[in-house]
């Protein structure tokens, strides 16, 4: 990473809508506040300069990118215009370069092609990297997501995400809790939470068997978590598996020891966020909009979009039917699966 001090120049990449632009402002102005001696320039478009030309802002410079240029496979294509543009921005020697704009596929193409002495954004699988790189994640808050990119360049926040320490206390108790209970010795192991206090919340615990079964085959123990009031779920869990039930403390303890934490929208799985484990999250959308994690670092979110009662077809936006069928039942144990094997690094 560059010395704070040494940073003269910045350019920021957010080049769409005025709406997506309005949205990148709480970043840029916590760059500038940590980078005051920086000259902070906006790549963006001409609607940019139309619409701060009057306005005082932390923004020193904006440069117009032609539309010759768009974020599309026509960035691929060579173009006279698009040369030159390319040509006179290497001259501006960019000390730091920040991708705001999208997964990067093409975005952190154009980032390389330009050069900096540092480049950070956020990064889809098929994009090509940059220095420093997030993960990028479809269901994240456009604000959130630009103020974890530019953490990455320094940039001092109290904090976008909960975060908790555990004590070697809970790690103490969560190891004699599972040495007594598994009777055995345990090596790298995945902890899933097939429950919810809402059912409407609840994986089908068939679904998670199919996952647990085949992360077993690759090496992994496989733990779930049942709740004090979550007995039921033991029953559904026909096939023979680790069942813990442990208290607040050991929970803790465990989570912190695993390699994974795949669980339903619940205490479990915003635990393990906090503690900054890797995570599988399933949620329902609306769930997602209020409860969905802050950073995508570490983290898979699956989302079902169902919107009916499986039951009696209302519409539960409107309605609190009273039933208690699974409205995340649609998402697809692949998905999950491949999730998982993503963050675990395994093929």
């Amino acid at each position: 990473m560059l010395n704070k001090k040494e940073v003269k120049k910045i350019g920021v990449l957010r080049a769409n809508a005025l709406g997506d632009f309005i949205l990148t402002l709480p970043a840029i102005e916590a760059l500038k506040h940590t980078y005051p001696q920086a000259e902070l320039i906006l790549l963006g478009r001409k609607n940019h300069q139309e619409f701060l030309k009057n306005r005082k802002t932390v923004i020193d410079r904006i440069i117009s990118i032609p539309e010759c240029i768009q974020f599309n496979e026509s960035m691929l294509e060579e173009d006279d215009e698009k040369l030159q543009f390319l040509n006179n921005m290497q001259k501006e020697h960019f000390d730091l370069l920040i991708q705001l704009h999208g997964g990067g596929r093409y975005s952190n193409l154009f980032i390389n092609q330009i050069g900096s002495r540092y480049s950070i954004g956020a990064r889809t699988q098929d994009a090509p990297p940059l220095d420093s790189t997030v993960q990028y994640s479809q269901f994240q808050h456009e604000i959130l997501r630009q103020l974890e990119i530019v953490q990455l360049a320094g940039v001092e926040l109290e904090s976008i995400a909960p975060k908790i320490t555990v004590s070697n206390e809970e790690v103490k108790w969560a190891r004699l809790y599972l040495e007594k209970h598994l009777k055995r010795g345990i090596g790298p192991f995945v902890l899933i939470n097939p429950g919810a206090k809402d059912p409407k919340r609840r994986w089908p615990a068939s679904n998670f068997l199919k996952i647990a079964e085949k992360l077993n085959l690759a090496g992994y123990t496989i733990l779930f978590n049942i709740g004090p009031e979550e007995k039921e779920l033991a029953s559904e869990l026909r096939h023979p598996v680790n069942l813990i039930s442990p208290g607040l403390d050991e929970i803790t303890g465990i989570i912190s020891l695993s390699e994974l934490v795949i669980s339903n929208d619940t205490g479990t799985l915003h635990l393990a966020t906090a503690l900054q484990k890797k995570v599988v999250g399933l949620f329902w959308f609306v769930n997602l909009l209020n409860y969905g994690p802050t950073t995508s670092k570490d983290k898979r979110i699956l989302v079902s979009w169902e919107v009916q009662c499986p039951e009696c077809k209302c519409n539960c936006l409107e309605t609190a039917c009273g039933h208690n069928k699974s409205l995340i039942a649609s998402i697809a144990p692949e998905k999950v699966l491949q999730a998982s094997k993503e963050l675990l690094a395994i093929n």
